[in-house]
């Protein structure tokens, strides 16, 4: 039987976008485990750790503590993993790895190199993109250009990605359109049944008929820009105006407190996590999505299917899907005077993302990622039966 190790720097990575891809490999009569840090893992709770754990137990999941840091680590930390990696790997004797996140994806390419099995790593996004800061270059690009001569197969899901990657050195390179959304199922909700979570939860919101709801979902960090959402609003002065912030993370209390400054505590409202992403696009008038950096961004994505109209940073990830405006607009996310007339045109307007717009979201359906996912673990197998 072949064995399989998925590895990720923090537990949310494989529990928000790594589930299907565990049962297609099952499927496939593979063995699995999986290497995470549990005890920091990124933008999900304790709580949800826990699920993530019975859930991995219930399919029969193998899984390992693994010490990452965020960011970058250090020489220390570092080599440390890639220890506890290699042990892994010779422990559960296994036969290729899966990785992804930045550090995630080389210190695992690393420790399956000195373990001589085949790996796959799926960019979430490389950290040298289009605007990208110039540290961003002179670290990441040597470093994945140094890499791919180890990389067996290469996985992008947005263009720019793609593109990058025919000037490196993988074996194989896979474009896959994300991790697939349920476009279908969103699809399915009659709109009565949306009219009526969306009267639900804007009351439990405590929301008016004439208050206009602005939603943003994610983790609260520099990189998701929330920063920008509070500006703008600050600068419009419409008490109707509510925004809802969806997440955790580092900058809540900065946010926090920037809401406080500029005089609209009483309009900004953290949500903290949320399972319930589905009935808030509903409720929602509005996402609004400021990131600085994306490699496909999934919270802009889900909302779109649901029908809520989204106005997204003008950058990789995002205005890929953003094909035309009847499904959204983009903008410069450090553009505060941009956005403001952007929100002061559409708040008016209430628009809704009308269905046959959503056909351009096919390609992101589920059911064909998954179809992609499959095909790319087969060429996986199909080297693996040639070695």
């Amino acid at each position: 039987m072949v064995k399989a190790l998925l590895v990720s720097a923090a537990a949310n990575m494989i529990w928000q976008f790594n589930t299907r891809n565990i049962e297609i490999l099952l499927k496939k009569g593979v063995e699995i485990s999986v290497a995470t840090n549990f005890d920091e893992p990124g933008t999900i709770t304790p709580r949800e750790v826990t699920k993530m754990k019975q859930w991995l137990e219930d399919h029969h999941v193998a899984y390992f503590q693994v010490d990452f840091k965020r960011g970058l680590g250090s020489p220390r930390t570092n080599w440390r993993v890639i220890q506890q990696l290699r042990q892994i790997i010779r422990q559960e004797k296994i036969d290729f790895v899966h990785s992804q996140s930045p550090i995630g994806g080389v210190l695992a390419r690393i420790a399956a190199w000195r373990e001589h099995v085949r790996n796959l790593y799926m960019v979430h996004g490389f950290h040298f993109f289009t605007g990208a800061p110039k540290k961003y270059w002179l670290v990441f690009y040597p470093l994945e250009y140094l890499l791919s001569y180890l990389t067996d197969i290469l996985v992008v899901i947005n263009d720019e990605d793609e593109a990058r990657a025919h000037k490196l050195h993988q074996h194989h390179l896979i474009r896959v359109h994300g991790v697939g959304i349920d476009l279908q199922g969103a699809l399915a909700v009659p709109e009565k049944v949306k009219q009526q979570r969306r009267q639900e939860l804007r009351q439990e919101l405590k929301l008016t008929e004439a208050d206009f709801m602005l939603l943003n979902i994610g983790e609260l960090s520099v990189r998701k820009n929330q920063r920008v959402i509070i500006q703008a609003l600050a600068q419009i002065q419409n008490p109707h105006l509510q925004l809802f912030l969806a997440g955790i993370g580092p900058k809540e209390a900065e946010l926090t407190a920037l809401a406080e400054k500029l005089g609209i505590a009483s309009q900004v409202h953290f949500l903290g996590y949320r399972n319930d992403l589905q009935n808030l696009h509903y409720a929602a008038d509005l996402n609004v999505f400021p990131s600085h950096q994306e490699g496909l961004a999934l919270g802009g994505l889900e909302s779109v299917a649901d029908g809520l109209y989204l106005l997204g940073s003008d950058i990789r990830g995002i205005r890929d899907y953003i094909s035309n405006d009847q499904i959204g607009q983009t903008f410069a996310p450090n553009d505060v005077a941009q956005l403001v007339k952007l929100l002061q045109t559409l708040i008016p307007q209430r628009r809704r993302v009308p269905l046959e717009a959503l056909q351009d979201l096919a390609p992101y359906d589920q059911k064909a990622v998954d179809h992609q996912m499959a095909q790319t673990y087969q060429l996986m197998l199909e080297d693996l039966k040639k070695s």
